[in-house]
């Protein structure tokens, strides 16, 4: 069998920085253990500053193209040659990977060779849009998905698909659960770490379910925690949060890495109202041996939640936040249960795992087409 695979997506594939680049570089590090990978990015979203030597060093080529907006928001065409180079590319291939409905227009191309194909959308774009209240686009998504899905042999997501509004009904191929994963620390935590801070958040605050959760949490119940520290780590805050730091509220935007952020918390909280998918900021968290608090939301689609307290009101979060602060022997029982369901089921063995049964049933479906 030919031993290469496409992969198109909207981003540098990288083993740090935001979600989504991890997650891509989680589906190229596991296809490069069995396959040589042509990426192809078609770059909307900021890499992270490690993510082009980390490809460099898992990909047989590299081709990024310059792109245009397409008709449903946050989707790209590329003009007809950048097109056709790709198609050219991936008829040299026994499978293709799109990485995010983001390149959706792409693979609708009739001209568009019938390799065996995998979607990986992630998240359900149209579930989070509806959760912001933006019910046209959700509209919008949701009939772009079923299009695009039943092109494709395969859709993954990284919650379970049993967990998703209206699955079946908007996705229209075999569906495949490849679940987020963090990779971990680079090296063993401490057991004698001396927390600086309190509480920690980690997440892009580019993105408005992120953004929408903590300044709830700042505004809702940080006046609860009176004694409470907060530090928050991310990428592209808003002068509205900006606006809000103090000598309890710490804002690290940009960091390099963030481990030593984690080493420094004593509970990592998640108050989030929107969005979809897993949250890997949950799984770093647990990987970092730390507890967790969550709303109910924010830890959808994990299937084992021993290692967070779960509130989804002002005055539950921060009494579930006190409990832990305030009693060690309760918040290292539950971070040691998040450690071992991160290690369990969150590892990148894992994910290989997962990928693997994807790939295998996409080859098996395109084939046969």
């Amino acid at each position: 069998m030919n031993k290469r695979v496409t992969f198109i997506t909207p981003l540098v594939p990288g083993s740090t920085g935001n979600g989504l680049s991890m997650r891509a570089g989680v589906w190229l590090e596991c296809l490069a253990q069995d396959f040589d990978v042509d990426v192809v990015v078609i770059p909307i979203y900021p890499a992270d500053p490690s993510a082009p030597d980390f490809v460099r060093r898992l990909a047989g080529t590299v081709s990024v193209f310059e792109c245009s907006r397409g008709q449903v928001s946050g989707t790209v065409v590329l003009n007809e040659a950048d097109q056709g180079r790709i198609e050219q590319l991936v008829q040299h291939s026994s499978l293709v990977v799109f990485f995010r409905l983001a390149i959706s227009e792409i693979v609708r191309s009739p001209t568009f060779p019938s390799t065996p194909r995998i979607l990986d959308l992630d998240d359900a774009d149209w579930v989070r849009e509806e959760r912001l209240g933006k019910q046209l686009l959700s509209q919008e998504l949701s009939t772009l998905t079923s299009v695009v899905s039943s092109s494709c042999d395969v859709v993954t997501f990284a919650e379970p698909p049993e967990t998703i509004s209206d699955v079946h009904d908007v996705v229209n191929s075999h569906i495949v659960h490849v679940p987020n994963i963090s990779r971990g620390p680079s090296s063993p935590v401490s057991p004698a770490r001396q927390p600086s801070t309190d509480l920690i958040f980690v997440g892009s605050l580019g993105y408005a379910p992120n953004e929408q959760g903590i300044l709830w949490f700042i505004s809702e119940v940080m006046p609860l925690l009176t004694e409470a520290r907060l530090t928050i780590v991310g990428t592209f805050p808003s002068q509205q949060l900006r606006a809000l730091e103090s000598e309890k509220i710490r804002i690290a935007a940009h960091v390099p890495e963030v481990d030593s952020w984690y080493e420094s918390a004593s509970v990592a909280i998640v108050p989030l109202f929107a969005g979809s998918g897993t949250r890997t900021k949950i799984l770093e968290a647990w990987a970092h041996e730390l507890p967790v608090v969550s709303t109910t939301l924010g830890i959808e689609g994990i299937e084992d939640t021993r290692g967070a307290l779960i509130a989804d009101t002002a005055s539950e979060f921060a009494r579930a936040c006190h409990r832990l602060l305030v009693d060690k022997v309760l918040a290292k029982n539950i971070a040691a249960a998040g450690y071992e369901t991160w290690s369990h089921r969150y590892s990148l063995s894992h994910a290989r795992h997962h990928i693997s049964l994807a790939v295998e049933k996409a080859l098996e479906l395109g084939n046969t087409r």
